[in-house]
């Protein structure tokens, strides 16, 4: 019995000394924790400089400017903290903040991974005859332009493939379905001309009902791969007094593999973005979520709150701000998890942006919007997802998200929501 009682002694024995000297090692590991931050050769763009800053609540713990091809180590960084990338253009006089709150320090890699078309000329498409129409456009694998003028009858537009694809639309004031035509051999300086009659008729659609609103923009399109690299617009349109009711979306066939749509609304102080990739949309428009804002005058301090916060995966709250005095513009987007309620918790700008800057403080930002974004289909469908893959390792938005709608509150009652769409990326 002794002997019984002395192996069971030691196996008790044995399993303490091995939880202790896992402890250990853990207690080890933290101790060796670094911040390790690597950027690509083209991260920092030619005429930009770069600062990466790391703080708790109004308190900057480090700033460091960052070049490109290089990789920067902090030893002991707090587990959790909000990661500020600062982007200054001396030239444009433009500073442009991102603020991620709540971000796990361990690795980051800041890259460029998008592929950047090179334009290498353009291509001329007319219409001589184009004549009662809403709008008709031109769209390349790197460009798309449109126009409503009555009387232009061509559109030159650049192009990043020899040959390059060229798409042309244009949508009739009778209310008939739009007409195209697809083209597979552009080139540097050639010039394409069609008559109306020679135009196809698109006889594809599908029917959505739009909710009341004061301005209606939507566009559809197609791509193989991805829509940074082989992507087509269709179809593109502005109703800039609004448009409601059932609408009919026409877009042609066997262009592209896959479909792209996206729609944008602007009702009294509210906004709406609906944009999905691959497949149409069977229900591109939901009924807004109650969203309020407090303390609204500035962005720091400015606290929002959204009926529905459980279901959102990502909160944006936007400041753009432009000093009369030196014409030095300030974009900052600040992105957190949606929570009960948020609260905007900024440091001042560190000592170099501020020598840049002058005397601009954080408390002349404005407050311009907030928005609230759910991502129902793709890689990306939580804010930990979101910042480990998008911010953390630098990849392409659209090639992670296949399906988001982003609802938007203005302090004030806006007439359109055009030009926010990059800013909610």
């Amino acid at each position: 019995m002794r002997r019984k009682n002395q192996i069971i002694f030691l196996l008790i024995l044995s399993c303490v000394f091995v939880s202790c000297e896992n402890v250990w090692e853990t207690e080890l590991a933290n101790t060796k924790k670094e911040l390790k931050i690597t950027t690509s050769n083209d991260y920092v763009a030619t005429g930009n400089e770069c600062w990466v800053s790391i703080s708790t609540g109004n308190t900057t713990i480090l700033t460091q400017k960052i070049e490109n091809s290089k990789t920067y180590t902090f030893p002991n960084p707090p587990a959790r903290a909000d990661l500020h990338v600062y982007f200054w253009n001396a030239t444009n006089k433009i500073l442009d903040v991102s603020t991620y709150a709540g971000v796990t320090l361990d690795e980051l890699f800041f890259d460029n991974k998008i592929n950047q078309l090179s334009n290498i000329g353009s291509s001329t498409f007319t219409i001589p005859d184009a004549a009662n129409f809403l709008r008709w456009g031109l769209s390349s694998s790197i460009a798309s332009g449109s126009t409503t003028n009555p009387s232009s009858k061509s559109i030159v537009i650049p192009i990043s493939l020899n040959p390059d694809h060229l798409f042309a639309f244009l949508i009739p004031a009778d209310g008939t379905a739009p007409r195209y035509k697809y083209l597979q051999n552009a080139s540097p300086g050639s010039v394409s001309t069609f008559n109306m009659s020679s135009l196809n008729v698109m006889t594809n659609y599908f029917d959505v009902n739009i909710p009341v609103n004061s301005f209606l923009q939507y566009f559809v399109g197609g791509y193989n791969n991805s829509i940074y690299t082989d992507h087509l617009q269709f179809l593109s349109n502005v109703y800039s007094q609004g448009l409601q009711g059932n609408f009919r979306v026409y877009y042609p066939s066997g262009i592209r593999g896959n479909f792209q749509s996206y729609f944008s609304y602007t009702s009294g102080n509210y906004g709406y973005i609906f944009r999905k990739l691959g497949t149409i949309p069977s229900n591109p428009f939901q009924a807004l979520p109650n969203i309020t804002i407090s303390s609204s005058s500035q962005l720091r301090g400015a606290t929002t709150t959204v009926s529905n916060f459980s279901s959102m995966e990502r909160l944006i709250v936007y400041s753009n701000y432009i000093q009369t005095t030196s014409n030095i513009r300030v974009r900052w987007i600040y992105t957190k998890r949606p929570e009960s309620s948020n609260t905007v918790v900024i440091p001042d700008f560190p000592t170099d942006i501020q020598n840049r800057i002058g005397t601009i403080s954080v408390s002349n930002l404005p407050l311009t919007y907030v928005s609230y974004s759910d991502y129902s289909a793709g890689i990306v469908t939580s804010y930990d997802s979101f910042i480990e893959k998008v911010v953390k390792q630098s990849e392409p938005f659209w090639d992670l998200i296949r399906e988001a709608r982003t609802f938007i509150r203005y302090p004030d009652a806006k007439q359109n929501i055009m030009g926010i769409e990059s800013e909610i990326q």
